[in-house]
């Protein structure tokens, strides 16, 4: 099986406000995420997941243990760790964060999605492909003209990811990105995240507090005081709905509703993860005959 990126006993701390001790927010982890993979890292704020996002692409070093990246495609291993190699790992995961006005840069669209590839001196040529690639993958190409300053929030934070997929990486890494959209330009995102996973087979990894988002994805790993305390796929994350309450979180509430039916007796299908698929249970339970 073939991992994109690979934590060994990996730890990580921060000073305490007082600055005379140590707080431990990542104890030990050890995990992969497989190439080509989609998946979603949930827990309650202060759990570490955002943390657990800048240590796999290299915006922290870890305290001890090993990030490693594309540990079996290249042919030496990249430590996150090691400073010559940051530029390459960074390069091969890319990360968009939770406020879309941080990330912006420059004032036109075209040419914030252009910076990167511009720094790292590719030809004009290839520039002005790989801007309007990714213009068109978020469906931003026909703003590629306007101000980014007029743009509303999630087309701001659309414009951030095709910056990321001008750089062409393998692993996008997304840190609360939806965070502080509105219902539609948390949808807009969503669309795009699944269309870079299963169209552009980019690997994504989305760190949510949203569990409906969180359903969409093939794998989630819970977060809870640093350590993973729940792994595997959404059905098997949310039939555990006390663990995940005990853990701050809670379960999709379609998914809710439709585990007591069916703890009643009345439906057939232990764990629904989305609304449209519920709805048919629901019609089916009305006109069953």
């Amino acid at each position: 099986m073939s991992y994109i990126i690979k934590a060994e006993n990996l730890t990580f701390s921060y000073d305490s406000e007082d600055e005379k001790s140590k707080v431990n927010i990542i104890n030990g982890l050890d995990f992969s995420i497989e190439r080509g993979s989609f998946t979603a890292v949930i827990g309650h704020n202060g759990s570490g997941k955002s943390t657990l996002a800048k240590l796999m692409c290299g915006v922290l070093e870890p305290e001890s243990g090993e990030v490693y990246i594309n540990s079996e495609r290249a042919s030496k291993v990249l430590r996150v760790s090691c400073d010559d190699d940051i530029y390459d790992v960074r390069k091969t995961v890319g990360m968009v964060f939770q406020n879309p006005d941080n990330q912006l840069v420059a004032t036109v669209v075209e040419e914030d999605v252009a910076f990167a590839p511009e720094n790292l001196g590719f030809p004009q040529k290839e520039i002005r492909r790989k801007v309007d690639d990714a213009l068109k993958a978020v469906g931003l190409y026909e703003y590629r003209l306007h101000d980014t300053h007029k743009l509303s929030g999630g087309q701001k934070q659309r414009v951030a990811i095709a910056g990321m997929l001008a750089m062409e990486p393998e692993c996008v890494i997304f840190d609360e990105s939806t965070a502080m959209l509105d219902p539609k330009g948390r949808a807009d995102v969503m669309n795009i995240i699944r269309k870079m996973r299963d169209d552009m087979g980019i690997t994504v990894v989305l760190i949510t507090h949203y569990m409906n988002e969180a359903a969409m994805a093939e794998r989630i790993m819970v977060v809870d005081g640093g350590k993973i305390v729940l792994d595997g796929t959404p059905e098997k994350v949310f039939e555990n709905g006390d663990l995940l309450v005990e853990k701050g979180l809670e379960v999709p509430h379609c998914t809710e509703l439709m585990r007591k039916l069916y703890d009643s007796g009345k439906t057939g299908k232990k764990t629904v993860l989305d609304t449209d698929t519920a709805a048919q249970e629901l019609f089916e339970l009305l006109y069953r005959k």
